[in-house]
């Protein structure tokens, strides 16, 4: 299956949270995982310094496999949101898109 496959598969499935800015996006991130769990549901959070689904922690080689590897874990083990660190390289790069995300917030 082809990286952007995988993507649209996994990511349809998961209602994503973003946070984006200069300062806080992983104490940010990290956060909204833990009001997720609050709320009775795996968390699953993606930022710069790693990836995890409950307490899991998703090795990968690449970024984009950290990202593939943990949303599809994530969707496997029944979790229905995503947090997200969004840099603003990703969002230059256009790796990550407005369409991608159903709620963002910018620090």
């Amino acid at each position: 299956m082809s990286v952007d496959a995988r993507f649209e598969a996994a990511r349809t499935r998961l209602v994503t949270i973003a946070t984006t800015g200069t300062n806080g996006k992983t104490t940010t991130t990290s956060m909204v995982a833990a009001i997720v769990a609050a709320a009775g549901e795996l968390p699953v959070r993606l930022t710069t310094v790693g990836a995890w689904v409950g307490a899991d922690k998703i090795p990968a080689p690449t970024p984009t496999e950290e990202f593939l590897c943990t949303v599809e874990t994530a969707v496997e083990r029944g979790a229905k949101t995503l947090a997200l660190e969004v840099t603003s390289k990703a969002l230059g790069e256009g790796l990550a898109s407005a369409e991608d995300i159903d709620t963002a917030m910018k620090l």
